[in-house]
């Protein structure tokens, strides 16, 4: 049988994982390192403060509506919603969340309390800005 490695660190993996086709790790610990570097490659942003991140997909939220033709206003508080958008006499609250890639490509965001808002942009690590629900044209 060959000495099949462990795509982690290299090392031969265990007699009892050989066997099995699908085992490519030595140890959980390998595969969690996998599952890390995967997620990275997804959300190239880690390692960054979380309160910087929010600040910026803020102002790429707000400077795709302004895009859009609305008039965007940001809140300077923690109260509500973080912004405020109007167009064609309507007004819209919108939070704003980063979301992440899970390993799948599944779109993982926060749960957010919808009584605060009429719209939420979610900010992937991608720069995509999904709107749930869309945007009004």
């Amino acid at each position: 049988m060959e000495d099949k490695k462990c795509l982690i660190c290299g090392c031969s993996l265990p007699e009892k994982l050989r066997n099995y086709k699908k085992n490519k790790y030595c140890s959980k610990k390998c595969v969690k390192e996998n599952a890390k570097n995967n997620y990275q490659k997804r959300n190239p942003v880690c390692g960054v403060d979380a309160i910087v991140i929010g600040t910026i997909n803020e102002y790429k939220t707000i400077i795709e509506l302004l895009s859009k033709n609305f008039l965007v206003y940001k809140s300077c508080g923690n109260y509500g919603c973080d912004l405020m958008a109007f167009k064609d006499e309507k007004l819209f609250r919108i939070e704003v969340t980063t979301g992440h890639y899970s390993t799948s490509g599944k779109i993982l965001r926060p749960t957010k309390d919808h009584q605060k808002f009429d719209i939420l942009a979610i900010v992937m690590t991608d720069g995509k800005i999904i709107y749930e629900p869309e945007l009004p044209t």
